[in-house]
């Protein structure tokens, strides 16, 4: 399974994720510190996705995963990089660590959607 190397700006790296979450639409019952406590453990176990570019972190996504199905928790993502394709990249980093997912599975609450489960094939329209 993968693992983080050890980080001793951990903490701070997991705040600033958790800032970014709130500050990019996500719509969490929980503060700004227990969310940094959940995104540690994310990190942990190899469950989170960062993206960044020359300014900074521009999307996140955490995940829980059975081996088979990962069951996408939520994603933000910074408003001049909403496109097809982040959400795309975000999803093909995951799969670097955990190659043996087969399907994904998601809700899209702010919709009022029910849950999905989708191929990552058919997610990422490949054949």
């Amino acid at each position: 399974m993968w693992k983080p190397s050890p980080c001793p700006l951990g903490f701070l790296w997991g705040l600033m994720i958790a800032q970014f979450l709130h500050d990019n639409g996500l719509q969490l019952q929980t503060d700004v510190n227990a969310l940094r406590d959940i995104i540690l453990k994310h990190i942990e176990y190899g469950t989170i996705v960062t993206l960044y570019d020359e300014n900074g972190l521009y999307a996140v996504a955490r995940f829980n995963t059975d081996g088979k199905v990962a069951f996408v928790l939520d994603t933000a993502i910074r408003v001049d990089k909403r496109d097809g394709n982040t959400l795309k990249t975000l999803i093909k980093e995951g799969l670097l660590r955990f190659p043996k997912v087969k399907y994904l599975k998601f809700e899209r609450a702010l919709k009022n959607r029910k849950m999905n489960i989708i191929k990552i094939k058919k997610f990422l329209k490949e054949k």
